[in-house]
């Protein structure tokens, strides 16, 4: 699906099912204006898991997000980023 805002210029949203996602209706992979591609994939309950930006300073490198989640309360309790420091949340 592409998006186009008042300047002409668009941004391209697309939603697959299979490998890490199963809900269809799900944004798996958005391209932004500048070129910028970002995917995500869904855990069992439809909550981000994995969140990658490709390419995002322009080096090759990839900024890859990890979650974790409450089964229970269906919340995030732990934040994983590109560099593997950790956050944990706390929801109490």
């Amino acid at each position: 699906m592409m998006i186009r805002n008042a300047l002409n210029q668009s941004t391209y949203v697309e939603r697959e099912t299979g490998g890490c996602n199963i809900f269809p209706g799900f944004v798996t992979k958005v391209t932004a204006i500048n070129g910028l591609v970002t995917t995500s994939c869904s855990d069992d309950n439809g909550n981000p898991d994995t969140v990658t930006v490709w390419d995002a300073l322009g080096n090759g490198s990839n900024q890859t997000t990890k979650y974790a989640w409450d089964p229970k309360w269906d919340r995030v309790t732990q934040i994983k980023d590109n560099f593997n420091s950790i956050t944990f949340v706390d929801s109490g």
